[in-house]
């Protein structure tokens, strides 16, 4: 669980990890694991879901509670469950990756229109699709385009799968005490865009702008980080060779 949005997908048995603003919870024996998404109670869109769930870790961390979180999905026997009707449907997940370049554009150039995106996901749902995943943050158009699908399609919305994009660290280290504090202060970006609570400024290779569409009902799944280049492991580890396992 987290106090702040942050993730979520914890399985049981799993120890906490109290690092940053994100306090996970360990959920209930077996093979159940929990998603919490910071919630408001002033969200029409939200009315209806069940388990309102405070954490129980977060004063051993310090650590901000909320008495608004709640359940946008959860894990149970090996499948995705999300609240439809006040109870929980089990779904099974068949996604779309979104790449965002366009023909003659680079990756780091994603569309802006709305209508763009609008496009993509009136595709992708006509395809029987139920969840996309996107590797980093998008711009604002692509929440708002998601949000407005997802509401013309209450009984068949597109979930979503967000990755919070890790950058190499410029010396290779991993642990970097500045590295971590900058990809803290993302994951606390992306979380409040993704909730509709943001103005980012711009940034070379970065989404920017008012993110405005709270999409964090449909969110699935956080993505943290992403596959290591072998000199930041190679460089990582011959900083801090005294950890063995994580």
């Amino acid at each position: 669980t987290c106090s702040y949005g942050f993730l979520c997908a914890q399985p049981a048995g799993i120890s906490p990890n109290g690092r940053g603003r994100a306090d996970y919870e360990d959920g209930q024996h077996g093979s159940s694991c929990q998603i919490l998404l910071k919630a408001r109670s002033s969200n029409p869109s939200l009315a209806g879901l069940p388990g309102a769930v405070v954490s129980t870790q977060a004063g051993v961390y310090g650590l901000p509670t909320s008495s608004h979180l709640t359940l946008a999905a959860k894990l149970h026997d090996g499948y995705f469950q999300v609240p439809q009707g006040g109870s929980w449907n089990t779904v099974y997940i068949a996604g779309v990756d979104i790449g965002p370049a366009t023909p003659g554009h680079f990756a780091t150039e994603p569309p802006d229109d709305p209508a763009v995106y609008a496009g993509w996901l009136n595709k992708i749902g006509a395809w029987g699709e139920n969840a996309i995943r996107v590797y980093t943050l998008l711009p604002p158009g692509f929440y708002q385009a998601l949000l407005d699908y997802d509401r013309a399609h209450p009984q068949q919305p597109l979930y979503l799968f967000q990755e919070i994009w890790l950058e190499d660290p410029l010396d290779g280290n991993l642990f970097d005490s500045g590295f971590t504090a900058d990809y803290q202060k993302e994951v606390r970006d992306v979380v409040d865009a993704i909730h509709g609570d943001a103005n980012i400024p711009p940034r070379p290779a970065h989404a920017s702008g008012i993110f405005s569409a709270d999409v964090s009902p449909y969110v699935t799944g956080w993505v943290i980080g992403r596959e290591i280049e072998p000199h930041v492991a190679v460089i990582t580890n011959a900083h801090h060779s005294e950890p063995t396992n994580f």
